[in-house]
């Protein structure tokens, strides 16, 4: 029987296809503290968060005992965007008033190379594609709320109905839940996007992203993206600072908007060109074994 391999989600692709997708290793470096009072400071457990431009190889070639479906490409998986805000009271303004506060983006990797139904779900949930359903719910991401940020744990999202953690919804079955796919893809670090359930096959519209490795949500919770450029890691700090230990923020943090980076969005008349461009290239290539073969028949003859 096939030994299986679990691999990391914070571990790069090797494809390169925007600047974005330049997805760095994961690398903690531990610092010494100089003093007693250092030590009994708090710990941000992404504080020694680096970057290291050293991409370890992730895929093997194919041989016998290991598991084909841990093997799938990278490159063609999507990249999806999340815009988060705060809205905190004013200082010195009076009490009632919020002031949004742009947090950054959150570009997130799907991947559907290895989980591709749980991929589907968060894609169309972050293109709006079905908008209002019968059941009075608007399937789209934006304007929802962070309902719950565990400080340096992880933080949960995706409640399209009474932003409380509450309410999931899913494209699959008129709006009902659907069953884990695989747990391939582990909890290893800062930056894990996987699904929010309430039990075995019970996904849906909630997700939650990781602070730090969390080895016990594996084999529980279905890890399907992580995050795909070092901007997204800051973002994610910064969202860090509104998590308390009992989950519920200091403030109001929303997804503002999101959308989709990659594949690049595309118009019919440049789908039109792009074909024209392919079938040209094609038919060029034709030409040219015709004259190769008309020259290597004259060659011939000639001898």
């Amino acid at each position: 029987m096939a030994q299986r391999r679990f691999l990391s989600c914070s571990t790069p692709r090797k494809t390169d296809i925007m600047s974005l997708r330049k997805k760095p290793h994961l690398k903690f470096e531990k610092k010494e503290n100089s003093s007693d009072e250092e030590e009994k400071t708090e710990k941000d457990p992404l504080a020694g968060l680096k970057l290291d431009d050293a991409l370890p190889p992730v895929y093997k070639p194919h041989r016998p005992g290991h598991d084909r479906t841990q093997m799938g490409e990278r490159g063609e998986n999507p990249i999806v965007w999340l815009e988060v805000q705060s809205f905190g009271g004013g200082r010195g303004r009076g009490g009632g008033v919020t002031i949004p506060r742009n947090l950054g983006k959150l570009h997130f990797e799907l991947r559907n190379d290895l989980v591709p139904v749980a991929c589907a779900n968060f894609l169309t949930l972050i293109t709006g594609k079905i908008g209002w359903g019968q059941d009075g719910v608007n399937y789209h991401y934006a304007n929802s709320r962070l309902h719950r940020i565990l400080k340096g744990v992880l933080w949960e999202a995706g409640d399209l109905l009474d932003q409380r953690g509450n309410c999931s919804r899913s494209i699959y079955n008129k709006g009902g839940l659907f069953q884990d796919e695989n747990f391939i893809l582990r909890h290893t670090g800062p930056g894990c996007l996987s699904m929010c359930n309430r039990g075995a096959d019970t996904n849906g519209s909630l997700f939650q992203v990781t602070f730090q490795a969390i080895p016990e949500f594996d084999n529980k919770f279905v890890v399907f993206g992580c995050l795909a450029d070092d901007e997204s890691y800051r973002t994610l700090s910064r969202i860090n600072t509104f998590g308390t230990d009992h989950g519920m923020p200091t403030e109001e943090v929303r997804i503002t908007d999101c959308g989709v980076a990659y594949p690049y969005p595309v118009s019919a008349e440049e789908k039109e060109k792009a074909e024209a461009r392919r079938l040209k290239e094609i038919q060029d290539k034709i030409d040219e074994k015709k004259r190769m073969a008309a020259l290597a028949k004259a060659r011939n003859s000639g001898a």
